[in-house]
C-alpha cells in the first residue's frame, strides 16, 4: 500500500477530479462521486481500488500458476503503469468497474473442469452486470464471459442461463428502486440509451495520444508474438487462463470502439491483462538485469509524470 500511495501521489495532492457527463454516467457513479466530492478524496478512493486490484492480479498469477514462479511482479506492474499518466490518477466509473471485471474473470478461472461450479458462473455474471452500472461498455463484457466458460468446462445450458440472469439482476434491481422510490432520473432512458452507439471520434488528436496509441500498439504487438512463451511448459489449464486473458484484450479492442468519446481513463481494465503478460515477458528474460532495467525505468516515467518533469 505505501508504494501504491507515493506513486500516486499525485491524484492526492493535486487531484484532478473526474469530469461527469450526466447522460452518459450511471446513477450509482455520480450518488458516489456526490458524496465523496473532495478530489483529494477522490484521489485516495482510486489509490486505493488500484492496491485492491494489484491484489487480486497477484492472487490471479500465483493461485492459477500463470508464470513458472510464485511472484509479486504483476501486481507491482500494475500499479506502476496505472500512475504513468495521469489521467489515471482520478477516481473513475471505468477504474471501478474494472475491479468487478477482474474478480468475475478470477472466478472464470476457478471454473476449470469443475463439475460444480454454479457458484462461480453466478456470481462472474452477477459482477459483470455490477460494472456495467459504472460503466456502460463493461455489459458488452457478458458475450466474452461466455466464451471464457466455454474455454474453461464444458457449459451448460442450465449454467448459461444462471450466467444471463446474474447479468441482468444488477440492473433489474436497480430499476426497481428507481421506479419505486419515483427517481427523476431512470436509467433505462437516460443511462442505456446514450451509451448506445459506435464511436464517431478520433483518438488521436495530438502529440499525446499519438504517442499512447503507439505504446499500446506496440505492447498488444509483443503480446500476440509472445503468445506461445507465455503458454511453453504450461499445463492445459494454465494455457486456457492464458488465452482468457488474450480474449480480454480482444474485448477491450471491440468495445472501445462503441464508446462514444474515447478518454484515458477508458484503457483502465487494458492494465489488467497488460500487468500479467509484461510481468510474463520479464519473468522470460535469460538475463534478469534486462527485466529489473525494464522495470526500473517504468518507475522512472512514472515519477517523473508526478513531479510533472515532463508534461503527458
Amino acid at each position: 500500500m505505501p508504494f501504491c500511495l507515493l506513486l500516486r501521489i499525485k491524484g492526492i495532492v493535486k487531484p484532478v477530479p473526474y469530469v461527469l457527463d450526466k447522460d452518459l454516467e450511471s446513477t450509482i457513479f455520480i450518488n458516489f462521486s456526490e458524496w465523496i466530492s473532495a478530489p483529494w478524496l477522490q484521489g485516495l478512493v482510486a489509490s486505493l481500488f488500484v492496491y485492491i486490484q494489484a491484489l487480486i492480479i497477484n492472487r490471479i498469477a500465483i493461485k492459477h500458476r500463470l508464470s513458472k514462479e510464485l511472484t509479486l511482479i504483476p501486481g507491482l506492474i500494475f500499479i506502476t503503469i496505472s500512475a504513468v499518466l495521469p489521467d489515471l490518477l482520478t477516481l473513475s466509473p471505468q477504474l471501478i468497474g474494472a475491479s468487478f471485471i477482474i474478480i468475475a474473470v478470477s472466478l472464470i478461472f476457478e471454473t476449470y473442469n469443475s463439475t460444480d461450479a454454479s457458484g462461480q458462473i453466478f456470481s462472474s455474471g452477477f459482477l459483470i452486470g455490477l460494472a456495467g452500472l459504472f460503466y456502460f461498455p463493461y455489459y458488452y463484457f457478458f458475450i466474452f464471459s461466455f466464451i471464457g466458460l466455454i474455454i474453461m468446462k464444458s457449459f451448460t445450458f442450465k449454467e448459461r442461463i444462471q450466467h444471463v440472469i446474474a447479468w441482468v439482476l444488477p440492473t433489474f434491481l436497480l430499476l426497481s428502486y428507481e421506479y419505486f422510490v419515483e427517481s427523476s432520473k431512470m436509467v433505462i432512458p437516460d443511462y442505456f440509451g446514450p451509451n448506445l452507439g459506435l464511436n464517431n471520434d478520433l483518438f488521436i488528436q495530438d502529440v499525446k495520444s499519438l504517442f499512447i496509441s503507439i505504446l499500446i500498439g506496440l505492447l498488444i504487438l509483443v503480446f500476440v508474438f509472445n503468445y506461445s512463451n507465455y503458454n511453453k511448459q504450461k499445463p492445459t489449464a494454465t494455457q486456457k487462463k492464458i488465452s482468457i486473458l488474450y480474449w480480454v484484450l480482444a474485448y477491450i479492442g471491440f468495445v472501445l470502439s462503441l464508446v462514444e468519446k474515447l478518454e484515458y481513463p477508458h484503457i483502465a481494465l487494458f492494465l489488467f491483462p497488460s500487468a500479467i503478460f509484461i510481468a510474463l515477458s520479464f519473468l522470460n528474460f535469460k538475463n534478469k538485469i534486462i527485466a529489473e532495467i525494464a522495470f526500473l525505468i517504468m518507475l522512472i516515467i512514472s515519477v517523473i509524470v508526478q513531479f510533472d518533469l515532463i508534461q503527458i
